[in-house]
């Protein structure tokens, strides 16, 4: 949470009339980002279990 607050205040500073929708946008990415990541991570684990589990069963 800290990277994204001091990314909302390097934003709010460089900030321009209509600059609000850059901050949102910067906010949506960064959550998207953030839960593509997640989605990969847990994607990963899911698969080497299900092999781990495939292996230990024979």
């Amino acid at each position: 949470m800290g990277i994204l607050t001091a990314l909302f205040k390097i934003i709010s500073e460089l900030a321009v009339p209509g600059g609000l929708w850059v901050e949102v946008l910067i906010a949506g990415g960064c959550i998207v980002i953030v839960f593509l990541f997640f989605a990969i991570l847990i994607l990963v684990f899911f698969v080497t279990e299900v092999r781990i589990l495939i292996l230990t069963i024979p």
